[in-house]
């Protein structure tokens, strides 16, 4: 695989991490990664998921997004929204390895206590994800 551009990879530990495989999403993938950015920095500035009666707390994020050698401008919306989101992380493979292997990639660089995956197509939601941490921490509390 190939280069890792974006936030530098201080080896910190983070919250969350949001794994994003892109395969050929131009006109998709910058605008999710934009959503999913607006996303949690929102959850970041109330310090927990909205609507929920959970104590979720997200202070910080990565966004790891890896592109599996696409062939349109997929490589240039990453570039764009990478200098609009410090938090974004852009892994590129070298060859068309495969959304599973693409998977892989991004999980074995993320460094969050949980790590959500999405598809680079937009189809999911990145308003589902503090919906998602809250049911997380509901059970880990229910666990205690």
């Amino acid at each position: 695989f190939g280069g890792d551009a974006g936030a530098g990879d201080d080896g910190a530990i983070v919250d969350v991490s949001v794994v994003i495989p892109a395969y050929n999403e131009e006109n998709n993938i910058g605008r999710q990664i934009r959503a999913v950015s607006e996303v949690l920095d929102g959850e970041c500035r109330r310090g927990g998921p909205a609507g929920s009666s959970s104590s979720a707390r997200v202070a910080s994020y990565e966004i790891i997004c890896v592109n599996d050698c696409s062939s349109d401008g997929t490589s240039l919306e990453l570039a764009e929204a990478g200098a609009e989101v410090p938090r974004l992380r852009v892994l590129e493979h070298r060859a068309n390895a495969g959304q599973t292997a693409a998977l892989r990639t991004g999980l074995s660089r993320s460094r969050g206590k949980v790590v959500v995956t999405m598809d680079g197509d937009y189809q999911n939601d990145p308003a589902d994800i503090p919906l998602l941490l809250g049911k997380l921490q509901q059970g880990n509390e229910q666990m205690q």
